[in-house]
């Protein structure tokens, strides 16, 4: 089991890991190795990117959802790369193929009134698991 209590230690300080280092410490998953463009098999504990433009931002797989025959990530946006935010809501990440075979995440919500999963049709994210990043894109 993943420890998820929140390291509110200075990030500056050698001995405050990231949230990967800590989850690589504790499953053994060397997610320092991931590759741009392909996603590593998804388990709960990992680091999800969610980009969207010049802005990435952090989240924890929280669960993995398997039902008919769709993979589905529980997903939890993080505080930072240090910090996990207990707090924040869930969001939700569907697994499919591409074309050219790669695995990719798409958003999806659930419908309560029809108790189904919907695609979203304004979704602009892209999705890489396996490793967290946090950047803003400065605006000028």
């Amino acid at each position: 089991m993943i420890n998820i209590n929140t390291n509110r230690g200075n990030p500056a300080s050698s001995n405050v890991r990231t949230l990967d280092e800590r989850f690589t410490l504790e499953t053994g998953i060397d997610v320092s190795k991931k590759e741009r463009g392909v996603n590593l098999n998804p388990v709960v504990g990992m680091g999800v990117t969610r980009s969207i433009n010049g802005d990435a931002y952090p989240f924890t797989i929280k669960q993995i959802l398997e039902t008919k025959g769709k993979t589905i990530l529980v997903i939890q946006r993080d505080r930072d790369l240090y910090n996990y935010n207990p707090e924040a809501s869930i969001d939700y990440a569907e697994q499919f193929k591409e074309e050219d075979g790669r695995i990719s995440y798409r958003t999806i919500l659930w419908n309560d009134k029809t108790n189904r999963w919907n695609k979203d049709r304004y979704d602009y994210y892209f999705y890489s698991v396996g490793k967290r990043n946090y950047h803003l894109d400065p605006h000028k």
